[in-house]
């Protein structure tokens, strides 16, 4: 499989949304009331004129317009100052929200360079293929924390040929509180799978902790999107597959959504997969009679792994035009479109009768996507956490050097390399296969087989046989190019016997062990092309031989990336490198 890293620039941006307001009491005018009282006073009084109470009246008017003046001043004064002052608690707080952040991001750098330690808590991984159990309450670096990734693969086969492909990382915001966290991406991939180990490390008062570790590979894959929410799918086959939501909060505590397996292709074209509920496999009968294609869901809201049966079914039929979302992980519970039709849920529908004969409750689709609402409402799931755009993943440049044991020069071409090594004769014809295995200290290995079966009668004939021997090296062209000469070489069954056997009467299998082609005309020389080797290297007599396939997938800008073995002597037979 080959896996394709998303690489993109991580954007970080920190919006601070400053609110400041001022207001002031405005002067009350004297009432009426107040004025008239003044006259009255004024007239009653001896030697008063009417001038005299205007006088008082315009007197009085002035000093109390002048008294409100002073208190709209006193007061508009006083709330300027609380408006400075709250503006001066926004600047203070986003101040020291970029100042946390600025130190939390320098300590992730710090990790990334390999310079600092992440707690791992294994109780956070619920990778499947590979957890953190040997790395149990440990401290460690980057570097520390891939070898232990590649140890743990190499524990369950020795010979395994994995290999760190890069390192991306991600900052992203759990729950939405304006904090960052820091998402990583660890490629170890195998010749024929893709190891993708994912963590969420955060900071925890100057302190690094795991809060989440999982693994995807061919059959598994996870997204992660800028606020924690992850969405994972899985394959289990044709028609089976699998959905998953978790959900990392701001305290760094992950949450399972839920989960559900899919079905799909219900009665569709005279083919319909079996079902299991109820703790068994259940068959549709044949009779069954559907107006498309439809697809059987099982809902699980607790995330008990000891439990295979799920708690909740339903079904749903497929849209004419599906809009697949595999690009960017897939959102919802089916990797297509449904249609949202309660008619299908009546008791006369074919599905319905079935699964009501069947003892099974069926849930309408609308009572599925309430669960699953209430259940992220309870989580503290918004629609804005849940929607929020995907991680953006950066390659990391590292300086260090993986710990592979299996990867080192200690083999009998003093080359670093992962051994043993496989090929294939190319000059095989009609169905006959021949392997080679070349081990670290020289020794071969291999078989021939050419087998012929004949559908009339049952009977088959196979020419076959095993080898033995062993490469030494004669002289090193190049750092990449070397000449060996084979010795001690034998088969296992001596050439001209056979052998019959009639396994059921009238099959007969017919055995005739023949030399092995490859090593059947007296050839002893050999040149080992090795990956670094020039294009210009390499002679026509060799490259033209090359399948075409291989061509295209052994050369990376006229440079080899595999193994080429070819017999400078007999019958120039060319072996190309299989892994």
């Amino acid at each position: 499989m080959t896996t394709r890293l998303v690489k993109k620039t991580v954007v970080i941006a920190i919006c601070a949304a400053m609110l400041t307001g001022c207001s002031g009491n405005q002067a009350s005018n004297p009432d009426d009331g107040s004025v008239k009282g003044n006259q009255m006073e004024s007239s009653e009084q001896s030697g008063s004129s009417d001038n005299q109470g205007e006088g008082n009246k315009q007197s009085q008017s002035a000093d109390q317009t002048a008294t409100g003046q002073q208190e709209e001043s006193g007061n508009t004064e006083s709330d300027s100052n609380q408006g400075t002052d709250g503006q001066q608690d926004q600047y203070d707080n986003q101040a020291q929200a970029e100042e946390t952040t600025q130190q939390n991001l320098a300590l992730y750098e710090e990790f990334l360079a390999n310079n600092a330690k992440v707690h791992i808590d294994p109780d956070r991984d619920i990778g499947e293929y590979f957890s953190f159990d040997g790395s149990m309450q440990q401290d460690c670096t980057l570097e520390e924390i891939v070898n232990a990734i590649i140890a743990g693969y190499i524990s369950d086969n020795e010979n395994s040929k994995i290999s760190l492909e890069g390192i991306e990382y991600a900052y992203i915001d759990c729950g939405n509180d304006g904090e960052k966290e820091l998402a990583l991406l660890i490629s170890t991939p195998e010749p024929n799978e893709g190891w993708l180990e994912y963590m969420v490390i955060k900071d925890f008062d100057g302190e690094l902790r795991s809060v989440y570790s999982n693994m995807a590979w061919s059959r598994r894959s996870l997204y992660f999107n800028e606020y924690g929410f992850i969405f994972g799918d899985g394959s289990g086959g044709a028609a089976y597959h699998s959905f998953d939501k978790e959900y990392i909060d701001a305290d760094g505590t992950c949450h399972f959504v839920y989960s559900d397996s899919s079905t799909d292709g219900l009665a569709y074209d005279e083919y319909s997969p079996s079902l299991w509920f109820n703790g068994d496999s259940h068959e549709l009968p044949d009779s069954l009679e559907l107006d498309g294609s439809y697809v059987f869901l099982g809902f699980d809201f607790t995330g008990d792994k000891t439990d295979e049966n799920y708690d909740y079914y339903t079904y749903a039929k497929i849209a004419d035009n599906p809009d697949d979302e595999w690009d960017n992980g897939f959102r919802g519970y089916f990797y297509s479109n449904l249609e949202k039709d309660n008619s299908i849920y009546a008791d006369t529908h074919p599905l319905k009768r079935f699964f009501d004969n069947e003892g099974l409750h069926i849930y309408t689709l609308d009572e599925i996507d309430k669960m699953i609402a209430d259940k992220e409402a309870s989580l503290g799931i918004t629609e804005e956490i849940k929607n929020g755009k995907g991680a953006e993943w950066k390659e990391l440049t590292y300086d260090f050097e993986p710990n592979i044991p299996n990867l080192n020069a200690n083999n009998f071409l003093e080359r670093k390399e992962y051994f043993p090594l496989s090929f294939l004769l190319t000059n095989d014809q009609n169905g006959a296969n021949t392997s080679l295995r070349i081990n670290s200290d020289g020794t071969i290995e291999g078989s021939y087989s050419d087998w012929n079966y004949n559908n009339a009668t049952g009977s088959s004939v196979t020419y076959k046989n095993d080898f033995t021997g062993k490469f030494t090296v004669t002289d090193k062209l190049s750092n990449d190019i070397y000449e060996l000469k084979i010795s001690d070489y034998k088969v296992a069954n001596e050439v001209g016997t056979s052998e019959s056997n009639e396994y059921t009467p009238g099959s007969i299998s017919e055995i005739y062990y023949v030399d092995v082609p490859g090593f059947d005309d007296g050839g002893t020389t050999y040149r080992l092309f090795c990956p670094g080797a020039q294009l210009a290297q390499i002679n026509d007599a060799v490259y033209s031989q090359l399948p075409d396939y291989f061509r295209e997938d052994a050369f990376e800008n006229d440079v080899l990336t595999k193994y080429i073995l070819f017999g400078m002597d007999g019958n120039n037979y060319l072996w190309r490198f299989f892994n």
